[in-house]
Parts: C-alpha cells; structure tokens; sequence
C-alpha cells in the first residue's frame, strides 16, 4: 500500500518533468531518452548486485512484462494523445488498467480481487473519473476518426494492466525457485525490452514522412531538456517503477493499478503550485471521493 502510494507520487512528478521534456523533444524523443537513461543506471544497479541469471524463467516474463507495458502500452499513448486529447487518453487508460490487471492476475497468477478490495478500488477509480471527467477539449477531427484513439487507449490500458501481472507472474517463479529478486533488478530486466520497443518504434517513425512523425522529430537536444530527462529518469522509471515492482510483491496488481491511476490527482496541487492552474470543484469533489478510496483499502489490504 505504501509503495503503491510512494509510486503515485514519484508519477506524477516525473509526468511535471515529462510535460517540459515532450514539449522541448517531441513524444517519442523524449521518452526513448528518459527509459535509455533510466535502463543505463538500472544496469549499473543489476552489475552491481550480481549473480542474476539472465536466462531463468522470471527473468524471461520480466522482458514480456517490459516489452508489453513500456513498449507497447507507450507507443499505444502516443497513438491516442493527439486523437483523443489528454484528458479522455488517461481516463480510458488509467480506468481500463486496474481491469485487465485483475484479468491478468487470474489468468496467470491464478489469484482475484476480493470483493471489499474491489469495492474500494471502484471508489478510487470513480473519483479519479469524476476528477477528470469536465468536458473535455477533444482534437478536430471526423468523429470515426476517434476510434482508432479509443482503441489505442484501451490497447494502453491493457499494457499496463498485462504488464503488470506479468511481474506478478515473474515473482511466482521467483518464489517457485526461491531466488527472489530485488525490486531494482526485476526494473532493470523490465526497462531494457521496454527500451528496445520504443527505439524501434522510434526508427520506423523516422522512416515515415508524416506530420506525426515529424512532431516525434522535434527540438534539439539542449542542456535544459537534459535536465528535465534525467528528472523524468528519476523520478518516474527508476524510483517510481522500483516502488511499482515492490508493491506488486504485496497486492493484487488491480489494487496497485487502482492506486496508481490517482498519479492525474497528485499533479493537481502540483499544477497549482507552480503553474496556478487551479482545479474545479467537480475535481476536487472527485479527488475527495478517490482519498476515502484510499483509506478505504488501507484499512482493508
């Protein structure tokens, strides 16, 4: 529970970093920076610790894991970003991952949610839902045109929610095989597959002539856009997935799913603080209902 709540919050700081990072380098750009660093010093802490063997059936469904939810799960973002608007991409996002995780978990794992978890998690996702659900501001384009959108949001939801589970599924074999792995490492073995989809995801798009593709191309790699990098780096896919393994060791992955997707709620004081974006009663009534969400499953968990 609290390393679910400590990866809420290293979230949203890293997505603050992550909205000046885009904006100086494009989507893509931005994000294949942030996981190669990220995977760089995940390296280090791997060599560091030693004696992981690279081969072992955890190791092969942490690469799925990562493969699924960093690469596919980011690319199908990028995909719905632009057709749906931000508002719309998160709430299908984040309100479709707690479901597929919960899927997941029983289909491989061979666990469910119990009912009272459920019932707080429907109360944390409701806020969230609430908090994000004033009318949102959707791009110009032929209505037919959004389902694609719609789809690749869901397809987002469903790498988050898969890839979680997987790392559930990877820690059964650790506990089969009584190696378990430290956090850090299970990152590591995640954030490399990861890595590779979206560089190759990335090479195609430089190989396309279209306006998206020249939007992923954009801005110069500058000292100030480094700093955001390295920030993003920190805070979201080395500190805040690090959190997001151990809590996965401790819940179900819809309970750490549920609890993560308040990270939309979490930025709004942040905004506030340093952009004066101040939020509507109807997000901070969704907000509340979220946090009794919370209490809620900390009483229950």
């Amino acid at each position: 529970m609290l390393f679910a709540l400590l990866a809420a919050f290293l979230y949203a700081a890293s997505a603050m970093c992550a909205r000046q990072s885009t904006a100086l380098l494009g989507p893509v750009k931005a994000n294949f920076l942030r996981l190669a660093l990220a995977s760089i010093v995940m390296i280090c802490v791997t060599m560091a610790y030693g004696g992981v063997d690279l081969q072992s059936t955890a190791a092969r469904r942490l690469y799925l894991s990562g493969f699924i939810g960093f690469g596919l799960g980011d690319m199908a973002l990028f995909f719905a970003l632009p057709r749906l608007g931000t508002r719309l991409t998160l709430l299908i996002n984040l309100c479709s991952a707690p479901v597929f995780g919960s899927l997941g978990d029983y289909w491989l794992v061979g666990t469910g949610i119990q009912p009272a978890h459920g019932i707080a998690c429907a109360f944390i996702l409701g806020g969230v839902v609430l908090a994000l659900s004033s009318t949102p501001s959707l791009p110009a384009m032929a209505p037919q045109a959004r389902l694609p959108g719609v789809l690749a949001a869901l397809t987002a939801g469903l790498g988050q929610g898969l890839g979680a589970s997987l790392s559930r599924f990877a820690q059964a074999a650790e506990k089969a095989s009584g190696i378990p792995l430290p956090s850090a490492v299970e990152t590591c073995l995640r954030l490399v597959p990861g890595l590779l989809a979206v560089g190759l995801f990335w090479l195609i798009l430089h190989c396309i002539k279209s306006p998206v593709a020249v939007h992923a191309r954009a801005g110069p790699i500058t000292p100030k856009a480094v700093r955001w990098i390295v920030a993003n780096a920190a805070f979201g896919a080395i500190l805040g997935v690090v959190c997001f393994q151990h809590a996965l060791t401790l819940a179900s992955s819809a309970v750490v799913l549920s609890i993560t997707a308040t990270t939309p709620i979490v930025v709004m004081p942040m905004t506030f603080y340093s952009e004066f974006d101040q939020p509507s009663l109807r997000s901070i009534g969704g907000a509340t209902i979220a946090v009794i969400g919370v209490v809620l499953l900390k009483l229950l968990v």
